[in-house]
């Protein structure tokens, strides 16, 4: 499903417009970040959780040449998913 797809179902299941489901949805995205980005966790429910987490600095060895290289330190958001939807993916 693409955001064009994502975006009219939801449009259909609320009665909202296209355009108007499209704002609530990028909004909710910027909620999402701004609150991940100032490292607090967000919970929803039925979908999951999106948290904060730092890639620690290591050392990698380059395929080609052999050659050790330093990957930084780097943020990254990551998601788990909530037992609902875990049980609801085994049910067939």
């Amino acid at each position: 499903m693409n955001q064009s797809d994502l975006i009219a179902k939801c449009a259909e299941k609320t009665g909202l417009t296209k355009t108007k489901m499209k704002e609530v949805l990028e909004t909710v995205g910027d909620v999402i970040l701004a609150a991940v980005k100032s490292k607090q966790t967000v919970t929803m429910p039925v979908i999951g959780r999106f948290t904060h987490k730092v890639a620690q600095a290591r050392s990698c060895r380059n395929p080609r040449t052999g050659a050790i290289m330093k990957v930084p330190a780097k943020a990254k958001m990551t998601f788990s998913s909530s037992s609902f939807v875990k049980e609801s993916l085994q049910k067939k």
